[in-house]
């Protein structure tokens, strides 16, 4: 089986705000397609009228939401670096799963969302699920055994890729 993944982070920019990008590989990590957000900025009111709620706001609603919608080549799976855009999954059919590095994680006894220990070529990774998808676990696992790359370094080539593009803007803007 062919497996598409989408690698989704939302990135602080150097000059303040926030840009959403998300590459989709293939199982072996080729890129099939690239696409990221215009930097988005918060005004000093959004901030005190969203308070704690600013981050996932624009992660989801401003970024994670119309990416997904952007992408032609739709993923098998959706993998994020940051646990509070876990409630994309919400908006959409796709399974969706927040990984970290295992000596990361501290274990706690959260029965309302599953976690899992992946293994492979690379440090132990956490693989956990949104609340109430539980049954995203199998799927994710499974797809990420096909995988033949450390499922976190995709993450890097999108930090990588934003950077490049920063400079070209710099260059090009002054």
């Amino acid at each position: 089986m062919n497996i598409n993944a989408a690698f989704l982070t939302l990135e602080t920019t150097q000059s303040g705000g926030y840009v959403g990008a998300i590459l989709v590989t293939d199982q072996i990590g080729i890129p099939q397609e690239f696409r990221c957000t215009h930097r988005v900025v918060a005004t000093k009111v959004q901030q005190q009228l969203y308070g704690g709620t600013l981050k996932p706001h624009i992660g989801i609603e401003l970024c994670g939401l119309p990416l997904l919608k952007e992408i032609k080549s739709k993923p098998n799976l959706i993998i994020l670096k940051d646990s509070f855009l876990l409630a994309l999954r919400e908006k959409h059919e796709i399974p969706t799963i927040f990984l970290s590095r295992a000596e990361g994680i501290i274990e706690t006894s959260d029965t309302k969302s599953s976690s899992e220990k992946l293994e492979g070529d690379f440090e132990p990774i956490i693989v956990k699920t949104h609340q109430g998808c539980n049954s995203d676990l199998n799927d994710a696992m499974s797809h990420l055994r096909s995988l033949r790359l450390d499922p976190l370094e995709p993450f890097v080539r999108i930090q990588t890729a934003l950077q490049a593009l920063a400079e070209q803007e710099v260059a090009k803007y002054g």
